[in-house]
């Protein structure tokens, strides 16, 4: 269990934490569950995954609370919503998710796929991320030996036969 020693100075209130969109993007079960793990922290100092779990979830024994508390916390959108109230901005946070999911055994191309579009449609890819796209360099145009070459704007369009008929490219 982590202390308040252990976190960070710019973690956001319960109620900041409420609005961001991870935590509207948890299931009610989960979002009672993150309000009580992070209430109980910030009264007690400790974080209990067990009695989050006791309030949110109906465990019929404290193994049965424990495995879930452990399940929660594993879960990718609750990681996220709990990254956020650390204070972690949400590209902190996604990157964070995709760090964990690199380690993962179990990735997949499919989960691969999903975080590079969500990461897209964020627009995140762009700028420092973004794999830079090379644009394809048009040959110069070859001109037979002993034909002229006619050119617009430093481009070669067309040549001249020695007879002077025109070949445009």
């Amino acid at each position: 269990m982590a202390t308040a020693a252990q976190t960070l100075t710019g973690r956001l209130t319960p109620n900041q934490l409420s609005e961001t969109v991870e935590f509207r993007q948890l299931t009610p079960k989960q979002q009672l569950w993150l309000a009580t793990y992070t209430q109980r922290f910030i009264d007690t100092g400790v974080f209990d995954p067990v009695a989050a779990s006791v309030t949110a979830y109906d465990c019929g024994s404290a193994e049965v609370a424990r495995v879930t508390g452990y399940k929660t916390l594993a879960n990718a959108k609750v990681t996220l919503a709990l990254n956020r109230f650390f204070g972690d901005s949400p590209e902190t946070s996604f990157l964070k998710l995709v760090e964990r999911a690199l380690y993962s055994h179990k990735i997949s191309p499919s989960r691969i796929a999903a975080l590079k579009l969500y990461s897209d449609l964020k627009g995140w890819t762009a700028g420092a991320l973004a794999s830079p796209v090379q644009e394809a360099e048009t040959p110069e145009p070859v001109v037979p030996v002993g034909c002229r070459p006619i050119l617009k704007d430093g481009v070669t369009v067309a040549y001249l036969k020695p007879d002077d008929t025109r070949v445009n490219l």
